[in-house]
């Protein structure tokens, strides 16, 4: 089963759109959406934890903790128009 990446822009209403097949490895992520509105948007970044098990450690147990990090990247005209660094937590549900 190959993985699917979509993308939601939220501005005014909703809109979902499928991204090309992300490149997923142990410790890496990296997706390109190369239609969408703003332009290019692709991120690399890498797990937190290279065994992908994040929910079974103790560290995190009643919290949150950053499991995957990286450089978003917007390319408009063939300029970059936007480049930050993001974040993303695992937090424990209720």
């Amino acid at each position: 089963m190959e993985p699917v990446a979509t993308l939601s822009l939220m501005k005014d209403g909703e809109s979902r759109l499928l991204c090309s097949v992300p490149a997923v490895s142990r410790d890496t992520l990296v997706v390109e959406c190369a239609s969408t509105p703003i332009g290019v948007m692709r991120f690399v970044g890498t797990f937190a934890d290279k065994q992908g098990r994040f929910w079974n450690r103790p560290d995190i147990s009643g919290g949150q903790r950053v499991v995957l990090s990286g450089v978003l990247t917007v390319v408009a005209g063939g300029r970059t128009v936007l480049s930050r660094r993001v974040e993303f937590v695992y937090r424990e549900g209720d």
